[in-house]
């Protein structure tokens, strides 16, 4: 599979060559077609600009009118019609389930009308995985030998194959996993005792890592910059002791960014961020080992790694480390942790159907 994957794109010249390749064949709209984009975002504003669409399905939205677009429920689709999925990042093929039991004459892939028309609408995130790929194919073969189990590479190639093509479409055997991701059954022999959650939002990942060691545990560093995020998640760990939670970013020095705070998972630093927010390093904040660390800091996570550096090479912690915000940080974060401690193995798991949440765990050998 992986020979399969480098030689597509190696023969490859371009982003739409590969996709045209990949697709086979233009998608075919009649004049006299009713057409519906599945999900309202900045995907389908892009394709609003360019086509004629004749309904939105947003369930939240439904009544609302854009570009001139009005926006209606699942149940008001329209039988016979043609959908473009137009979802990508959680729930691709469950929109495509859904699609398909409102009976259209169709169900296209967003990314298909992009490859035959427009490059502009090529989602990013398949724009920036080819174009980290097609540049380093030997950084995947690397990747790909270091991963110590077949699930992982398997899980891998399918991740890397979505990513490329945006086939929202087509089942690539994933389901979404919350309650699992992070917590894996392998990292119990490791994980146990001083945890770091970087990225801690609500504390919704410090109270999986309790549930998962039934509350034995020795202390919890919880890094989260977002103030409503960190009410919450004092509200919901205030029964425990030796929790500590940190109001600020993680990074690989101290300094003040702009941060938009949202009260979300997607709060994160910014220019146009109105508030002020200081970041830190996780050497700089926690003293003695590290057993546990995760990271999920909306792209800070190869800055966050550096700025733990010195409890990587003295602590040999296992980590769970979200990769997917970057195509880059798949082979980049491993390499930088193998730069400084080798001894690790490296597992990879994908916990959505879309584009994100895809993890690499780096175990310790002994």
């Amino acid at each position: 599979m992986i020979d399969s994957l480098i030689k597509k794109l190696e023969v490859s010249t371009s982003l739409l060559g590969f996709l045209q390749y990949y697709y086979g064949v233009p998608v075919k709209i009649l004049p006299e077609d009713t057409v519906v984009c599945f999900g309202l975002n900045d995907n389908t504003e892009k394709l609003l600009k360019l086509f004629s669409v004749d309904f939105i399905v947003d369930d939240c939205k439904a009544g609302d009118i854009i570009f001139n677009t009005p926006i209606i429920k699942k149940e008001q689709v329209p039988k016979g019609c043609v959908i473009i999925n137009c979802s990508f990042s959680i729930y691709p093929y469950t929109v495509y389930s859904i699609s398909d039991s409102l009976k259209p004459d169709k169900i296209i892939p967003f990314t298909q009308i992009a490859a035959f028309s427009n490059e502009s609408l090529v989602p990013s995130f398949v724009k920036d995985t080819y174009e980290c790929w097609s540049t380093n194919l030997e950084k995947l073969t690397w990747l790909y030998s270091c991963l110590e189990d077949d699930e992982s590479k398997a899980q891998l190639l399918n991740v890397l194959l979505y990513r490329l093509t945006g086939d929202n479409c087509l089942n690539f055997g994933f389901s979404v996993d919350f309650n699992r991701q992070y917590f894996e059954s392998f990292i119990t022999p490791h994980a146990k005792g001083v945890f770091v959650d970087g990225g801690g939002f609500t504390g919704d990942t410090a109270q999986g890592y309790l549930n998962f060691f039934e509350n034995d545990f020795t202390a919890i560093h919880i890094f989260e910059p977002d103030k409503g995020n960190c009410t919450e998640a004092r509200k919901r760990l205030i029964n425990f002791s030796n929790i500590h939670i940190y109001q600020v970013g993680i990074s690989d020095e101290k300094k003040l960014l702009n941060f938009c705070s949202l009260n979300t998972t997607f709060s994160a630093f910014s220019e146009s961020g109105k508030d002020e927010i200081a970041v830190t390093t996780i050497d700089d904040q926690v003293k003695g080992r590290i057993d546990y660390l995760k990271l999920d800091v909306e792209g800070f996570d190869l800055k966050a790694i550096k700025g733990a550096k010195e409890h990587i090479i003295h602590d040999t912690p296992c980590m769970a480390i979200s990769v997917y915000h970057d195509a880059n940080h798949f082979w980049q974060i491993p390499e930088h942790v193998l730069s400084l401690n080798n001894n690790y193995k490296l597992r990879f798991r994908h916990y959505s159907e879309g584009w994100s949440e895809s993890v690499v765990y780096f175990l310790p050998k002994s």
